[in-house]
């Protein structure tokens, strides 16, 4: 039996059919063709650039996989505050790296690294820092207020 794979982004599910392909060891033009797309659409799927569901359904199914779609755990709020505080975060380290970030230690508590975020953000990160700081900010608030 196959194993099943966790997919929590377009990118991971993206990675995962190649992944997929590469164990089944098929070409992309074998791939692309049991599926019914060109070779040249596949090797841009792969690159981890867009894709139709439709497309996605078709490439796991010539695999052998089918898609699911299951609940996800119950979240509290103070977890799914968290949670949207952490991607926050990763996505001003990720956007503003060379600008705001060049030394920031990232091994500090998460509510920490926030405020050092958004200190930094507001300090250097222009117009679109500005408003990440912000988002960042209310998520603090909504963290504190309990």
């Amino acid at each position: 039996m196959a194993e099943s794979i966790l997919v929590q982004s377009p990118k991971d599910g993206l990675s995962a059919l190649r992944r997929l392909r590469e164990a089944a060891r098929l070409s992309q033009r074998r791939h692309a063709a049991a599926a019914g797309i060109e070779q040249s659409q596949l090797s841009r799927i792969e690159a981890a650039r867009d894709i139709r569901l439709s497309t996605f359904l078709s490439l796991a199914q010539t695999l052998g996989y089918e898609v699911r779609l299951v609940p996800r755990p119950a979240m509290s709020a103070d977890n799914a505050a968290e949670e949207t505080l952490a991607e926050l975060v990763a996505r001003a380290l990720r956007e503003h790296q060379a600008t705001a970030f060049w030394s920031t230690p990232t091994d500090l508590p998460l509510a920490e690294m926030a405020e050092v975020a958004v200190a930094r953000l507001r300090k250097y990160g222009g117009r679109k820092g500005w408003f990440l700081a912000a988002d960042i900010s209310r998520q603090l608030e909504i963290l504190h207020a309990d």
